[in-house]
């Protein structure tokens, strides 16, 4: 699986974000997993639409909404299923590649984190469930009383704009790959409201993997579970996660099982089976 070089994750970052930088009065007042080496022969995304595509309902097991289950293997077993109901607004829900959200779901509490932000006012990326948000702003707090300047790159993503940023990273193509750059639509924790791709206020190494290098991210890597926050996509752990390594993707999951999976080294599809959880 190639991973993503320079200029097509800054593609991609442009496309997503417009780079339109609010601070924090425009919304209201361990070290990380390196990888031994990384590809650069990935290309750039094209430009965003305009506009959003309609996405399917729950009932609509592929992005195009052409068949009512979920997608089959040839031994006619589920590739995913729907994360059930009852488990959608639990700080601990499990979405990847094998369990999705439906086109329809919004988090019912979204609020805007007062923290500094590259997301325009308004802008639904700004928002995160409202107990991550508090957490988030805290986290903020004590890495600024280190001299440190994060940035929240992104929050929450609709269905509708992650099937986007899947398609123009696929290309349109229908066969998923066994690790991803770009979750489908539906796999995205950012649907969830709980999830946060985060930066430096310089731009340095924005949604690159060399972000791990940074001093901003070792402090993350270390510091954030005592907030409620795990690095989710670590590397070494792509064969479970399915995910390439992402040092700026963080995942509220409360504080008690942050430290947890940070002491035992596990990621959310361990911990959870581990507790008999996220089948």
């Amino acid at each position: 699986m190639r991973l993503r070089p320079r200029k097509a994750v800054l593609g991609l970052a442009l496309a997503l974000f417009g780079l339109s930088f609010c601070g924090v009065g425009c919304s209201a007042r361990i070290s990380p997993h390196l990888p031994p080496s990384w590809s650069s022969d990935a290309s750039s995304p094209s430009p965003a639409p305009s506009e959003e595509p309609s996405a399917p309902s729950e009932g609509a097991g592929t992005p195009s909404g052409e068949s009512k289950e979920p997608l089959h293997s040839d031994a006619e077993r589920p590739k995913w299923v729907f994360v059930p109901p009852e488990e959608r607004e639990s700080v601990l829900v499990l979405v990847n590649a094998t369990r999705r959200l439906p086109a329809e779901y919004r988090p019912p509490d979204l609020v805007r984190p007062a923290v500094r932000a590259w997301i325009p006012e308004g802008d639904e990326r700004g928002l995160l469930r409202r107990e991550a948000a508090r957490a988030l702003e805290e986290l903020f707090r004590a890495a600024e009383e280190r001299g440190f300047r994060p940035v929240l790159v992104s929050g929450y993503r609709s269905y509708a704009l992650q099937a986007q940023l899947y398609a123009r990273q696929t290309g349109g193509r229908d066969e998923e790959p066994e690790v991803f750059v770009v979750a489908p639509p539906g796999a995205s924790e950012h649907q969830t409201g709980l999830a946060v791709d985060l930066g430096q206020e310089d731009g340095k190494y924005l949604l690159q993997p060399e972000f791990a290098h940074t001093a901003l991210a070792r402090w993350l890597s270390e510091n954030a579970p005592r907030f409620g926050f795990v690095l989710r996509y670590p590397a070494g752990k792509e064969a479970i996660t399915r995910v390439v390594f992402e040092p700026w993707h963080y995942r509220y999951v409360g504080r008690e099982a942050a430290e947890e999976m940070a002491r035992t080294n596990v990621v959310l599809e361990e911990y959870l089976a581990a507790r008999g959880e996220g089948n």
